[in-house]
């Protein structure tokens, strides 16, 4: 597994998070955060994989969820099912991991994955 900058913070954790201003493209996202009672200001994402999620945004890429892995587990980055296609052309492959059954489709998160 590739290492980040995490030095042990945990799962789930916000100890290592910057908050990311909300792009075009995540305009829907916010509104449903802000009608749950999140704060308007952004998002929490792990500092390691900031810059990851901001290319995307300015790709017009959606996402919907994301972690570092924080050294114990894969990085991901969520991407919305109707950006697939995109996220594929400009280089972001997809993850097939049992923890994240969940989710149809996962992104590695490349500046991680690109530097080990």
């Amino acid at each position: 597994m590739t290492m980040c900058d995490c030095d042990n913070i945990e799962i789930g954790s916000y100890d290592n998070t910057i908050i990311l201003g909300y792009y075009p493209c995540m305009r829907e996202y916010r509104d449903s955060r802000m009608s749950k009672g999140f704060p308007p200001n952004g998002i929490a994402v792990d500092k390691c994989i900031a810059n990851d999620v901001i290319s995307l945004w300015q790709l017009g890429i959606r996402t919907f969820g994301s972690c570092c892995g924080h050294n114990k587990t894969q990085p991901y980055i969520d991407i919305h099912e109707e950006d697939f296609e995109q996220a594929v052309f400009y280089g972001w492959e997809s993850i097939k991991d049992a923890n994240f059954s969940v989710y149809p489709k996962l992104y590695y998160v490349k500046s991680i994955n690109e530097s080990g």
